[in-house]
């Protein structure tokens, strides 16, 4: 009887031991990020003990969302007689409407400038602003910013041309701009490399509207 219940330990053992051996099937089910600017690898800014150095450092994406922002504005070059500006500043003083009124005669161009502001500066590690500038639903222009210790409270901007778009009388005219922030890994091109979502965050600007009074006709 001793020698049976022996025997029978011994298999269970060793069928224990093959099942424990068994190759198992892997199956990466992650998928590559990927932007509006080119494909590049993914890449994961990671510290040495896996933690991502923005959470290690005591950075925090939500922050940047906060400290960065794009205000669309009248172009200093396009300011005249004809051309009037209205600026809605909500009571925190961000700007959240920018009117542009345009009477006759009509200018051959218009220019918009969309800057960039930021309330701090990222010492630690450096910010990374990618956007775009749209047009009625056609993008216009590109943006790209790198915010680090030496960023001023405005460390950048461009100025987009809208008239040059515009077929026939011109009508009333929409832009704005929206992108994308994130921290940028040591060595990383930042127009080129890809982070994955839960690293980024959004920056949309205030919507810029332009009205053009209609001409009087002649008696």
């Amino acid at each position: 009887m001793e020698k049976k219940i022996l025997c029978v330990v011994c298999a269970a053992f060793v069928a224990g031991t093959l099942a424990a051996c068994k190759p198992v099937s892997q199956t990466d089910d992650r998928n590559d990020s990927s932007n509006a600017w080119k494909e590049a690898p993914t890449v994961t800014p990671e510290g040495a003990d896996g933690v991502p150095l923005a959470a290690a450092r005591g950075l925090d994406i939500g922050d940047v969302e906060a400290a960065v922002s794009i205000e669309g504005v009248l172009a200093e070059k396009s300011q005249a007689p004809n051309v009037a500006v209205d600026e809605l500043v909500s009571m925190r003083g961000d700007l959240d409407m920018t009117t542009v009124t345009v009477a006759p005669p009509y200018p051959e161009e218009l220019w918009i400038t969309f800057r960039v502001t930021s309330d701090k500066t990222f010492k630690e590690r450096p910010v990374v602003l990618r956007a775009k500038v749209e047009q009625d639903g056609r993008i216009a222009e590109r943006l790209l910013v790198v915010l680090d210790a030496e960023s001023t409270k405005t460390p950048g901007e461009t100025t987009v041309e809208v008239m040059s778009h515009v077929q026939g009388p011109p009508k009333a005219i929409l832009l704005h701009a929206q992108g994308e922030v994130f921290f940028l890994p040591e060595g990383a091109d930042p127009q080129t490399v890809a982070i994955p979502p839960e690293e980024t965050g959004a920056v949309l600007s205030n919507p810029v509207r332009i009205n053009f009074t209609p001409a009087k006709e002649a008696p």
